[in-house]
Parts: structure tokens; sequence; C-alpha cells
């Protein structure tokens, strides 16, 4: 299984019960099943690998030195986990379960951990390579997801200055280049 696309599929379920194609209670056992497996499942410091294997939970490696963490990924799973925990927080008893159990697992991410302690976030860590690949995670792509959910933790937070400096570039990601204007802007 694809990590941050399982957290696109969970989010579809919600989806999927707001709009009344599933049950909320097919969809809260779905999920239940779900996070239950992600509750057992291989983590490196709190995140989980890219791909696991759907049947145990263990990494399957991406590449020769990807077979721990993909932070990014992770971050992509946890943006589903806090949509979960919202929509079922002050549902029913099963509900409100699920919605505590998303609340613990996006919190176990270990956000600061990643900075090597520097004033930027590595996308990916391995228990036999450590930060071999050491690529730092920056710019405009499913990077800002990731420094966003990594500011708000409220367990494993990152400092301002991993935001600013890593993310943002110290500035340096703003460009004065000219940009596209939409299509109703250019006739006025």
């Amino acid at each position: 299984m694809a990590t941050g696309g399982s957290g696109f599929g969970f989010m579809n379920v919600i989806v999927g019960i707001e709009n009344g194609y599933i049950t909320a209670s097919d969809g809260v056992a779905h999920l239940n099943t779900a996070l239950d497996f992600l509750w057992d499942a291989d983590r490196f410091h709190g995140a989980w690998p890219h791909w696991m294997n759907g049947n145990t939970g263990s990494v399957i490696p991406f590449s020769t030195y990807d077979n721990g963490g993909d932070l990014v990924e992770t971050a992509l799973l946890c943006q589903a986990l806090i949509c979960i925990r919202e929509y079922f927080k002050d549902g029913n008893a099963e509900e409100q379960i699920l919605s505590q159990k998303a609340d613990v697992l996006w919190k176990g991410v270990e956000w600061d951990w990643h900075t090597q302690g520097e004033n930027v976030l590595y996308w990916h860590w391995s228990p036999n390579y450590q930060w071999q690949m050491n690529f730092q995670i920056r710019g405009y792509n499913e990077a800002l997801i990731t420094y966003l959910l990594a500011a708000a933790s409220p367990t494993f937070p990152i400092s301002n200055a991993a935001y600013h400096e890593g993310w943002a570039r110290g500035g340096d990601i703003v460009s004065s280049a000219r940009h596209y204007l939409w299509s109703h802007e250019r006739s006025r």
C-alpha cells in the first residue's frame, strides 16, 4: 500500500459518508480497520514508509536507501488522520474512539527529529542507511503540507526557523518573475 495514497482514500471515505454513498457505520468500520493496521505498521521516529506490505505493515523499500520513514508520504496520511479526527469527534461512541485513534496516530510523528537538528526537514530516514539520501524538503510541491503539519504538531513541532529557512529558504522562495494571469484578468 502507498501511505500518502491511503490518506487520500481515507478522505474519500468521509466524502462518501457525507454524500450518502456509504453508511457512517460502514465507513467507520473501514477506517477502524485501516487505523488498526497503521497502529501496528512499521514506523520510523513516527514516520511511516512510502510503501508497506498490505498484509503485515512492514516496509517495502522504495529504493535501495529508502527502506524507512518517508516524511512527505507521512504528511499526506496525517492530513487525512486530522480530517478523521475532526469529522468523527462529536459522533457516537464508536466514532469518537475512531477520532481519538486518528489523533494519537498523527501526534506520534516526530517531526522535529526529522530536522537532524538543522532548520530544514529531511524527506527520508532509514534504519540501515540513516540519512544517506540526505534529501531536504523544500519548495512549492508537496513540501508545504509537510511543513505546516510539522509546525502545527502539538507533540513534536519544528521551530519557526525550520519553516522559514527550510521551506521558505530564508526568503529565497519569493520570486520577482511575472506570473501568468487568468484569462478574465488579461482582458481588463
